[in-house]
């Protein structure tokens, strides 16, 4: 056999089509004098199996024993060179062909065309094709789709025409890389034409391929409803649809949160055998998961045959982002268990549900685990990270988040630069949330909305303006959630800066919502919202008056739900509630959930019974479990000192099985967050802590401070008021804070509810005694306390 090549090339084809390649490669090996075809069949072998060292060996292995490679053996060697992206060596071959004098030859230069494309050198790409002397469809294919598929569409389109001038028809290939490449690059009208020019074309009709370039355009470019009513489309025409069909409707399902629509797509791959597909699969699990059905998410994950990683992952994100965190967690450790190993996408599925969810701390731990096991944290993981130290107010945390994300140069990336903004504006340090936005390269919309909202909440309104106007001057459009943040920093100008009236400067809302006009920019349902609550806040019941009527006069917006509301807070913060129920009568809505407990909220701010307890029963009739309305009733009635009142509401809710979310505090000191309850005795500290604060309201009494005991919900004697006023979350976390740092140390402060008024009235006290500011986010707003005094100027 030795001698028998022809035995051999045989025998050599068979083991490479039955994929033997050791075989192939052992006869291979026993032949002594080697021809071309030989070669060819050995080398075609690997090519097909994706071998491309073995067939770059082999390939100088022949050139060295004074074989001269050919039009056959040159495709195969760049084809292994760019499966590996080697541009050297392809570079090297490319070399070896204009010596040879094959680069004329129409496959051998597509065969370069194909490496330098997938080597990412499309300017040598174009050279090539510049230079061929004779070009046929797969040429002009090839350069068609590489400028598609990098979003060069106009490039696109004229080699698409240049190719017809020049008598090649395109084929099928052609169109869909055409209409792919507008349809991803966002061009989703455009693409749409030239489907349907393939329609009326005579060379091709579009395939299901061409559908999916569609659907798939429309679904990445946030234009999900186009996608459900093109595969629609795709169904009525008689076009079965594939599993990339499936796969990109149920993409757009899932953001649109189109339950029903998911449901009926699901029937239909259950029909056609699609169901078991890991990529219909996966994408169910996506639709019922942020649709929050995870039962029906976890029978599909159950049922795929075959789970990829993305199938673990997308089914952990979905118990994470569905607050269940513990069911994430399990099946984190099944599947390594079963051996498949997560990935930096797994962790961060977890890490950005627990932070979404408002579970920072637990958000930080997994953060660390992951760091413990290994996995490099990506830009994500960073801004998953800020976020729930900005909802910690773990600002030493943060620092370390921010230190490595200039180590692995992630801090350029305007997502971890938004999350560095809102960190530092959520721990209280605005200077340092500047200096991260005035560094950023490159901002972004979210940038600007961070860094004015940060001005917003720490109460300089003032900057949040000037802000506005330079983003506008650098050429940023600013959207709806620019407006929300700008706006109501506006209408608390008047309160949050020190030295300002009452009102001296709550107009600058309307002088905003004026400039946003001139602009060019229609103010929509949401800027009236902002602009109502900016008014509100402000105290300004005339101004808010104006604007709510301009809404339906001025601009032909009808006045909805949230703007009802929030004229009906702005009224009774006012305390006209006499002027609530007036405007509730002539209302040509059904009163809302938010309404009525804006109504109970001003109730409980101005002890009007009967008031209350008419917003209460609506509120009771309308959401019956909702403990929060009944809590707030039971305050009302003990401000009043009805004690049998409170007493029958809290037996209601013990009946009802309701329990009131306990108020807690946290304060970071050394990187570690510490939280307080009520009353809280679990501390190991705390016997310090009580003598601290009974040191601290010694000396503030001194100074002028008298305990509020009106705040205190529990009929008992007026001393052991004050014993449980000493006792509020926020007052421990104070006093600990104070123990542990060092004079002259801001404490920053989270409160999970509202500050209530005893507690901001110690707490200037104390501010100033102590030397130190104190910032305490509560669930309204910022509270800076410098000197003895509040950045709400006491209206909150």
């Amino acid at each position: 056999m030795e001698k028998n090549t022809y035995l051999a090339t045989e025998l050599i084809n068979m083991y490479c089509k039955c994929e033997n390649l050791v075989d192939a490669r052992n006869v291979f090996d026993k032949i002594c004098e080697r021809n071309k075809f030989l070669w060819t069949t050995m080398i075609g072998g690997y090519v097909r199996r994706g071998y491309n060292e073995e067939v770059l060996d082999l390939y100088y292995q022949m050139r060295g024993d004074g074989l001269q490679p050919d039009h056959f053996i040159f495709p195969k060697a760049l084809k292994a060179c760019a499966n590996l992206g080697d541009l050297q060596q392809g570079m090297e071959i490319h070399d070896h062909i204009i010596k040879s004098g094959f680069h004329s030859n129409v496959h051998v230069a597509n065969g370069l065309l194909d490496m330098y494309i997938k080597c990412r050198r499309i300017d040598y790409a174009h050279r090539v094709f510049d230079k061929m002397s004779q070009r046929d469809v797969v040429s002009w294919n090839m350069m068609i789709s590489c400028n598609a598929q990098r979003s060069e569409v106009e490039e696109a389109l004229k080699l698409f025409h240049q190719m017809q001038r020049e008598g090649i028809r395109p084929n099928e290939i052609t169109w869909n890389a055409l209409i792919s490449g507008y349809a991803q690059s966002g061009y989703g009208d455009e693409a749409l034409k030239l489907f349907c020019e393939m329609q009326q074309s005579a060379d091709a009709q579009p395939t299901v391929i061409s559908w999916n370039a569609i659907i798939a355009g429309y679904a990445q470019n946030e234009r999900y409803n186009e996608a459900l009513n093109f595969f629609s489309q795709l169904y009525l025409a008689g076009v079965k649809p594939s599993s990339v069909s499936i796969a990109c409707v149920l993409s757009a399902c899932a953001h649109l949160a189109a339950l029903q629509q998911g449901k009926e797509i699901h029937a239909y791959t259950i029909k056609s055998g699609l169901e078991h597909e890991v990529l219909v699969g996966n994408a169910l699990i996506d639709v019922y998961a942020k649709c929050a059905v995870l039962d029906d998410a976890r029978k599909v994950f159950d049922e795929i045959p075959e789970r990829d990683v993305l199938s673990w992952n997308t089914m952990t994100a979905g118990y994470s982002q569905s607050d269940q965190a513990d069911e994430a967690i399990k099946l984190y450790h099944e599947m390594q268990q079963l051996g498949v190993e997560p990935n930096i996408i797994t962790w961060n599925g977890m890490i950005v549900g627990n932070a979404k969810n408002g579970h920072g701390e637990e958000a930080l731990r997994l953060f660390q685990e992951m760091q413990l096991v290994g996995k490099m944290p990506d830009s994500i993981t960073i801004s998953s990270g800020l976020s729930a130290c900005a909802q910690l107010a773990a600002l030493q945390v943060g620092k370390e988040l921010h230190a490595y994300a200039i180590k692995s140069r992630l801090e350029s990336q305007s997502a971890v630069g938004s999350a560095l903004v809102t960190m530092y504006s959520d721990c209280g340090q605005i200077e340092n949330a500047r200096i991260v936005f005035d560094n950023m390269s490159q901002r972004d919309l979210f940038s600007w909305n961070a860094m004015i909202s940060g001005y917003a909440q720490n109460g300089y309104g003032d900057h949040a303006l000037k802000l506005l106007q330079h983003m506008q001057m650098a050429g940023i459009k600013p959207n709806s959630v620019t407006m929300v943040s700008v706006l109501p920093a506006c209408g608390q100008l008047a309160t949050l800066q020190p030295g300002y009236g009452m009102h001296g400067r709550g107009k600058d809302a309307v002088k905003l919502f004026w400039q946003m006009q001139q602009a060019g920019m229609k103010p929509d349902q949401i800027t009236f919202t902002c602009l109502l609550s900016a008014c509100s806040h402000a105290g300004l019941v005339g101004k808010g008056w104006q604007v709510f009527e301009s809404m339906s006069k001025d601009h032909h917006i009808i006045p909805g739900d949230e703007h009802y509301a929030c004229m009906v807070d702005l009224l009774g913060r006012a305390g006209r509630l006499d002027k609530v129920q007036e405007f509730i009568k002539k209302m040509p809505l059904e009163p809302s959930i938010e309404l009525w407990g804006a109504f109970l909220g001003a109730c409980r701010i101005h002890c009007n019974v009967e008031l209350g307890q008419h917003a209460a029963y609506h509120l009771f009739q309308i959401e019956p479990q909702n403990a929060a309305n009944y809590v707030l009733l039971s305050n009302i009635y003990a401000a009043a000192g009805m004690w049998d009142n409170v007493a029958n509401v809290r037996k209601m809710m013990k009946d009802r099985g309701f329990k009131k979310p306990p108020g807690y505090s946290q304060v970071e000191v050394n990187k570690r967050v510490h939280s307080f309850l009520v009353g809280d005795i679990s501390h190991p500290e705390i016997e310090e802590i009580y003598a601290t604060l009974k040191d601290l309201g010694d000396q503030i009494k001194k100074a002028g401070y008298v305990p509020d005991t009106n705040f205190v919900l529990h009929d008992i004697e007026k001393q052991e008021k004050e014993d449980v006023l000493c006792g509020h979350s926020e007052k421990l976390a104070i006093a600990f804070g104070l123990m542990k740092t060092k004079p002259g140390t801001p404490l920053r402060i989270i409160k999970n509810l509202r500050i209530c008024g005893d507690c901001h009235t110690s707490t200037k006290f104390i501010s100033k005694i102590a030397d130190r500011d104190i910032i305490v986010r509560d669930v309204n707003r910022f509270h800076h306390f410098i000197e003895g005094t509040c950045s709400c100027g006491d209206y909150w």
